[in-house]
């Protein structure tokens, strides 16, 4: 890097009359002072930021251009040191550096139901299954700002309605979703946070040997959002607000051959447009004491219309020709759902979390139950 010499207020009024460019930069001696003064204001933006967990945070004394634009998150009294887990569904902001983390979680999923395109609630039948997931999310933080995380799951489902075993699935291996977070804040809450990622398409999806194989999408996804948490006291106790928003969009069609996860049977031969999905939602944590917490996610899932052409062959889905044309749009989805559950947080780099999510209300989607536990470490 070139280093620009400070000339006299003499030789810049000479080049500046001359007007000759040169590579050396004219300054006064007050210009000087001031670069010093602004150094001094802006030295906190050098300060480590607070630990992930059991962090006391006083947001009053962080830069103006930092905080939160919002006059009624600025607490009245310092933050109470605290632990936390993290709630079911919020993302976390980008750890500090060098912070990792590993957080395992086992969701079963049962379906109580469905809700019709105007939102009306259908019992559900035999043909829903109940699955058991176990994802194991990994985050780390290579610099200050920037994290990177990765989460492979695993499912397993079936059918306990129906009692026939060969409707059971195989324990297969979902798509495989990686992210990049950027955080712009030093501190770790206040935070806003931009996510940029993709899922990779290795779940089973095509020419499956039992519906309930389907676990994946066949298609490369981008992964985009942004999130942001702030803390407040919380009577003597801390609470901390998060809230995010996410969406994934498909790169490209799914080609579908027989049994696939996108509903077709035996004998189709075609391809499939899956639409965008995404979510936002808000999380509440609050202290009960400094160990234990409650925690409750408010969030709507969404997606756009899955577009589905191809045909089925004689003798499958009521075919009476040699071929038969089949299209299916799905049309929109949306469900709003709840996720209480209470976290036990013993120190800064241990935590558990159980609960349950709710879906409220939707239409055209699934109305389901799905207790979930999740052990964080953190290191």
């Amino acid at each position: 890097m070139r280093h620009d010499k400070l000339l006299p207020s003499a030789a810049c009024r000479k080049n500046k009359k001359r007007w000759q460019p040169t590579s050396r930069i004219c300054l006064k001696k007050h210009s000087l002072l001031r670069f010093i003064i602004a150094g001094l204001a802006l030295s906190p933006l050098a300060k480590a930021p607070n630990s992930f967990a059991g962090y006391s945070l006083d947001i009053k004394d962080q830069p103006d251009w930092m905080k939160i634009p919002m006059k009624w998150i600025e607490p009245k009294k310092p933050v109470p040191a605290h632990s936390w887990t993290g709630s079911l569904l919020s993302p976390s902001p980008s750890f500090p550096k060098g912070m990792w983390a590993l957080e395992p979680y086992t969701v079963a999923t049962v379906p109580t139901g469905n809700y019709d395109s105007h939102g009306n609630l259908i019992q559900h039948g035999g043909s829903q299954y109940d699955s058991l997931t176990s994802s194991w999310f990994f985050k780390g933080a290579p610099t200050d700002h920037l994290s990177v995380d990765i989460t492979p799951a695993f499912s397993y489902s079936w059918t306990p309605q129906d009692g026939t075993a060969n409707k059971n699935s195989h324990v297969g291996f979902d798509d495989l979703p990686f992210d990049l977070e950027y955080r712009f804040t030093d501190t770790y809450s206040p935070s806003i946070s931009v996510v940029f990622g993709a899922s990779a398409p290795t779940g089973a999806y095509n020419n499956l040997e039992r519906a309930a194989d389907g676990v994946g999408a066949g298609v490369w996804k981008l992964r985009y959002g942004f999130n942001g948490q702030f803390v407040e006291p919380f009577f003597k106790q801390a609470m901390r607000v998060r809230w995010w928003a996410v969406a994934r969009t498909p790169l490209g069609d799914a080609s579908l051959k027989n049994t696939t996860s996108y509903g077709t049977g035996e004998g189709f031969r075609g391809s499939a447009h899956p639409g965008s999905t995404g979510e936002e939602g808000i999380a509440v944590e609050l202290g009960i004491t400094k160990r234990w917490l409650f925690a409750l996610d408010l969030y709507e899932d969404w997606g756009s219309t899955t577009n589905i052409r191809g045909t089925y062959s004689y003798g499958h889905n009521g075919c009476t020709q040699a071929q038969c044309a089949f299209s299916q749009n799905t049309g929109w989805s949306t469900a709003w759902s709840a996720a209480p559950a209470i976290e036990y947080a013993p120190n800064g780099v241990l935590g558990l979390i159980a609960g349950v999510q709710v879906t409220a209300a939707g239409h055209n989607t699934s109305r389901t139950l799905a207790p979930q536990i999740a052990v964080m470490y953190a290191w």
